[in-house]
């Protein structure tokens, strides 16, 4: 019976034993599983960070959009302001037109008057010789 005695202590340690290694094997399965469900975890945030880069990417094309618009419309402002300053342009040159013609109508007023005393002078000359009173009697009519 000592001998038995001792075999099933024995057999009762080599029982606890290949339990604890069975605990331990557990735990280091368990171990694996948790660094897994990290990992998992960890896979699950970088596609959430990428979602929101995806997002931030959407938001810069956005305001990129923004100002293609905000320079398309600067550029309809130029284009119109260059439509004023041509008008401008055309209304000044319009008015030197005018200027030059207002110079021609002086001139002509002047060659105007400069032939009424080339007339007057004529008719003072042409009175003076004998036979002058007929000039005078057409001059008497027509004023």
């Amino acid at each position: 019976m000592f001998c038995g005695l001792r075999v099933e202590i024995f057999s009762k340690g080599i029982g606890k034993s290949f339990e604890t290694i069975r605990m331990g094997f557990e735990g280091i399965r368990k171990s694996f599983e948790t660094i897994r469900m990290s990992f998992e975890g960890i896979r699950k945030s970088f596609e959430t960070i990428g979602m929101g880069f995806e997002g931030i990417k959407k938001s810069f094309e956005g305001i990129g959009k923004s100002f293609e618009a905000i320079r398309m419309s600067f550029e309809g402002i130029k284009k119109s302001f260059e439509g004023i300053r041509m008008g401008f342009e055309g209304i000044k040159k319009s008015f030197e037109s005018i200027k030059k013609s207002f110079e021609g109508i002086g001139k002509s007023f002047e060659s105007i008057g400069k032939s009424f005393e080339s007339i007057n002078l004529s008719l003072f000359c042409y009175l003076d010789y004998p036979g002058g009173n007929e000039v005078m009697a057409i001059v008497n009519l027509l004023s």
